[in-house]
């Protein structure tokens, strides 16, 4: 085992910065892959929830409305049955919102994001002192935010990682929120 107390067996390998480096590039390779990943996986879900948000609360307003303004006469049976049928679609959209929660996925997706870009930071520290003491600390991180997130799926992962690769080869920022151009 390593003297140092922070490198537990799984990274016992690790006894100097240059046998670290390559471990430790590649840790802010996939930890910029995965933040980006997921704020595309969260930006998506997002549009979801309001392509079907914004119709189910249209068409509830015009199921309301509609009930309202018949109060005071006797609508026709026209009227009653688009009333009717607008109050299903709107039911039905409502139903297949809550059942797909693109809200509460967009959500998670943004919080694993956050996470991956708060460990992109310590391997970048890490990198920047040549101190391969944190591995075993980040390695767990990397695992528990793995286990905890929602997947991504490997089209995106494979995008993010082009992406990522791309901008580390030709100098650009490899970082999502360091690049004003990011086109999603």
């Amino acid at each position: 085992m390593s003297t140092n107390p922070r490198v537990d067996e799984g990274d016992a390998k690790l006894q100097s910065w240059d046998q670290a480096e390559p471990l430790f590039k590649d840790w802010l390779v996939r930890t910029a892959a995965a933040q980006y990943g997921h704020q595309l996986k969260a930006d998506r879900s997002r549009v979801y929830s309001l392509l079907f948000g914004i119709p189910l609360v249209v068409l509830s307003t015009f199921v309301g409305t509609s009930v309202f303004a018949s109060v005071n006469h006797s609508p026709s049976n026209g009227l009653k049955w688009l009333v009717g049928g607008v109050s299903v679609a709107a039911a039905a959209l409502g139903s297949v919102q809550t059942f797909l929660g693109y809200a509460q996925l967009s959500e998670r997706h943004r919080v694993a994001a956050i996470r991956y870009a708060n460990l992109r930071r310590e391997v970048q520290q890490a990198i920047a002192a040549q101190d391969f003491g944190p591995a075993t600390d980040i390695r767990r991180e990397m695992d528990k935010i793995g286990q905890a997130g929602p997947q991504i799926g490997d089209k995106t992962w494979r995008r993010s990682l082009d992406w990522v690769r791309t901008r580390e080869l030709s100098g650009v920022p490899m970082y999502p929120e360091a690049d004003s151009t990011l086109t999603r």
